[in-house]
């Protein structure tokens, strides 16, 4: 069922595009019901606050049980917050290898690992083992300070670092890693990656998560190098030894605002799963603000876990719910940790990564966009640009993302499970068209997937008399009229040395800035060139345009993503 744009909202409509970010507060939409707003604001309820009620999180007793854990209410902000970054590191970001293009962080797995891969040997020599990648990840480069502004720049509202991988290497000083030396207090970086991550993260306004591995390949007490990934030693030891005051260390001295637990393959009873949430959720000292995800075991059983499901590039394995916030997590390549066998084919597009961000969260959900930083503590560049694409195109465009709902009073399509351990694909388009929807009390966003051309047509959408139609980034009025059930908006037409817009095929909008220095571009024999433009020195910002370096010490600008200052002449293509 769809809550239909007619009768829905009082207040305004925006229409943004999501290349093209067309996005515009219609206010004077038609009388919601009181019902309806009341539920709006519920949704839209700022802060710590639980969505659906006050915060009363510090003072329930919640039971070590699924039934008393499923109780209680998501704290309002991570629904709020829509886009966050996942990072994952460790020492797998040493070889930052599979040959296959799949997730290289998992080169250790003691079943289907790759470390004796002739290619590994040759880099690392024959006697090269897992445990030699921890000592190399000396993170010689890594500067949180760097990372946290490009993920502020991003956009990002919050940050889910990977504390401890399935290989159990922690990534703060600890004496609860298996061996004692497992840890980057004590091997590799030798300095509290953590502590460093979340007091840079948060210092730029964002909030700080922790990715925690339940499992651990190596430890004698958990898996002990078998190649079955359930299988599990001597859980309630384990629990009580290693991984029991792992996370309660974690939290009582980082004080993560998520918890992101992985390990929806071991025995939570065996480990004490349930134990553990109820004093996060009842006596941590993260209790009121916390959100837990659902991957904390057995999770082919259905049981309502966490406070958000996750998915893994479309995957989730105990599906989605109605009333549940979930998030969609997937790298911009195909692999989580770095992996210096991918190609730029293998990274999503700046246009199909904006595409990816608006399809979740007009579904409802958030994005998790994952980077694999390098051995060394570095970023890849391919990865910082597509981050910064992102940012610029939220400047315009975050009132349709933060803070918003979906107009969808059901969760996204998700295909049916073959078994129950396999879990649900949920279908989401990176290069799709049309119009996708958000929503935020009496205010409709309309995102354009693509450019609409000189008119944008919304289907069954009627404003009140006395609407206001705007474009975000754009101070134009907006000329809109009425057909039958349909709203038919005028889109401007920007092309002007003040205001000059992008509109390549992915349908960014775009404003070329600093551009009223733009002089004819002349052939050989001094006639103008009506292919192009000339400037000295032009800033091109947002998914705009493409440099490749000439011979002649020019640049050629292309549409396509960049954020470039030409300092020598350069010439615009307008083809």
């Amino acid at each position: 069922m769809t809550q239909t744009r007619r009768g829905f909202f009082k207040g305004a409509i925006a229409t943004a595009l999501a290349s093209q970010a067309l996005t515009s507060p219609l206010p004077g939409l038609a009388e919601n019901s009181q019902e309806q707003r009341t539920k709006a604001r519920a949704l839209s309820t700022p802060g710590d606050a639980p969505v659906g009620g006050t915060s009363q999180a510090a003072g329930k007793n919640y039971e070590a049980t699924w039934e008393s854990l499923a109780k209680r209410p998501t704290p309002a902000w991570f629904p709020d917050a829509k886009f966050g970054i996942f990072v994952q590191w460790g020492p797998y970001s040493v070889p930052a290898y599979n040959p296959k293009k799949g997730y290289a962080e998992w080169i250790g797995n003691p079943k289907n690992g790759w470390v004796n891969d002739p290619f590994v040997r040759e880099m690392f020599g024959d006697q090269v083992t897992y445990w030699d990648f921890g000592k190399l990840l000396k993170a010689e480069l890594f500067n949180p300070d760097q990372w946290a502004d490009l993920f502020a720049r991003a956009g990002a509202k919050y940050v889910v670092f990977s504390t401890k991988f399935h290989d159990g290497f922690c990534m703060w000083p600890t004496t609860y890693s298996w061996p004692k030396d497992w840890n980057a207090g004590a091997t590799g970086p030798k300095r509290d990656v953590v502590g460093d991550i979340q007091k840079a993260v948060r210092q730029k306004g964002m909030r700080f998560g922790a990715y925690f591995s339940l499992c651990e390949w190596f430890n004698p007490l958990e898996m002990d190098n078998s190649a079955d990934l359930k299988h599990c030693v001597d859980g309630l030891a384990y629990s009580e030894k290693y991984m029991t005051p792992q996370v309660k260390e974690l939290v009582t001295q980082y004080k993560p605002d998520i918890l992101w637990g992985d390990g929806n393959w071991v025995p939570s009873d065996q480990l004490k799963v349930k134990e553990l949430l109820a004093w996060v959720y009842y006596e941590s000292p993260i209790r009121d603000k916390v959100v837990v995800n659902d991957r904390w075991g057995d999770l082919w059983t259905e049981r309502n876990v966490g406070d958000y499901a996750v998915g893994e590039y479309g995957h989730f394995w105990a599906g989605l719910k109605a009333n549940k916030p979930w998030e969609e997590g997937r790298g911009i390549g195909k692999s989580f940790g770095y992996n210096r066998v991918e190609d730029v084919d293998d990274y999503k597009s700046s246009k199909e990564l904006v595409h990816l961000l608006v399809e979740v969260v007009s579904k409802g959900g958030n994005l998790a966009l994952d980077v694999g930083p390098t051995g060394d503590g570095r970023i890849p560049v391919i990865m910082q640009q597509r981050l910064v694409d992102i940012g610029r195109w939220l400047e315009v465009n975050g009132e349709a993302i933060y803070r918003t709902r979906r107009l969808e009073s059901s969760p996204p399509e998700q295909e049916e499970r073959k078994n129950k351990e396999e879990g649900y694909q949920v279908k989401l388009d990176y290069n799709g068209t049309g119009v996708r929807y958000t929503a935020m009390e009496a205010t409709l966003y309309a995102i354009c997937l693509d450019w609409p051309g000189k008119e944008l047509v919304l289907k069954d959408t009627l404003p009140e008399s006395g609407a206001v139609i705007t474009m975000l980034g754009c101070s134009d009025s907006i000329q809109w009229r009425i057909q039958g059930a349909d709203l038919h908006i005028t889109v401007p037409q920007l092309a002007s040395t003040s205001c000059l817009a992008c509109m390549p095929g992915h349908s960014e909008f775009r404003v070329l800035q600093e551009a009223s220095n733009l002089l004819p571009q002349y052939d050989t024999g001094g006639n103008v060139l009506a292919s192009g433009l000339v400037t000295t020195r032009c800033r091109c910002r947002g998914l705009l345009l493409r440099v490749e370096e000439r011979h002649d010490s020019s640049n050629r600008f292309f549409f396509d993503p960049i954020d470039h200052v030409a300092p020598r002449k350069s010439h615009i293509s307008t083809y």
